[in-house]
């Protein structure tokens, strides 16, 4: 690559490494998180995924779009991207925020690889019915009739029972819980799955999306199954992140110790 080629690319890509640009990003990310936190609180943590932590636009009423956390999460990893290009020393003495800086790209990054591979099924079952079959639904949620996917869990799932509350004075479910017996080879346990409290089991994660009656007193329970083939880079990112700040944290008190030390009081 020629030297007027490299200048060009840096002119272009080094504004996206601006502490301007870091701290924006990190604002929209923050009140994101806030706006969905509060609406998981009142219609429960699938539908806040949904609607804010998995999404590129949110819809304002309706009509006014707004940036979801994907979208603010890309324009923060392109940021820390342009920021260990352009702006770090890569020096050992900086070990340990190249280190930090690493584990957020590869949370970041690991962020997008969850979002873009992940597969969801969908599991209805009646009260006293069991299964470990799930069928493929669509990017709207929308289960596939047309020869839809199946896929054969490694679990079975039994549902013991379901329960809803209302709001007080209103036909509005406040909350929904099902209970379930896990399957597991020969081994059965209990467990509950609810609104705010998905049931993990290797790399499929249940949530309790929907539920639906007869009018003759029976009850349906809808699971929404995510399979997740990268669950386990959130963890590597955080291992990298909590080991880069150690660094950093030893090498600062390195320096202020040997800083702080008086002339003359070295061994000869």
């Amino acid at each position: 690559m020629t030297e007027n080629k490299k200048r060009t690319i840096s002119r272009l890509f080094r504004p996206l490494a601006s502490l301007k640009l870091t701290v924006i990003a990190l604002l929209l990310m923050a009140g994101l998180v806030i706006a969905g936190t509060v609406y998981q609180a009142a219609n429960g943590l699938y539908a806040a995924q949904e609607k804010f932590f998995a999404s590129w636009i949110i819809w304002l009423f309706g009509i006014l779009p707004l940036p979801g956390l994907l979208l603010a999460a890309t324009l923060l990893f392109l940021n820390l991207l342009a920021a260990t290009i352009f702006r770090l020393p890569y020096h050992w003495r900086q070990g340990g925020l190249l280190l930090v800086h690493y584990g957020l790209l590869l949370l970041m990054g690991g962020g997008f690889f969850i979002a873009l591979t992940a597969q969801e099924y969908s599991l209805t079952l009646r009260e006293g019915e069991s299964s470990r079959l799930a069928l493929r639904v669509d990017e709207q949620g929308i289960q596939i009739d047309r020869r839809p996917e199946k896929v054969v869990l490694p679990v079975g799932i039994k549902l013991l029972d379901f329960e809803k509350s209302m709001h007080p004075g209103t036909g509005i479910p406040r909350s929904f819980t099902s209970r379930v017996e896990i399957t597991t080879g020969r081994t059965k346990r209990m467990a509950v799955i609810s609104m705010n409290r998905p049931l993990r089991y290797r790399e499929y994660t249940f949530y309790q999306s929907s539920y639906s009656e007869d009018g003759m007193g029976g009850e349906s329970s809808t699971f929404s199954v995510v399979s997740n083939t990268g669950r386990w880079l959130p963890y590597i990112a955080s291992a990298m992140l909590f080991l880069g700040l150690a660094v950093h944290f030893l090498g600062m008190l390195a320096a202020a110790l040997k800083k702080s030390r008086p002339r003359g009081s070295e061994m000869p």
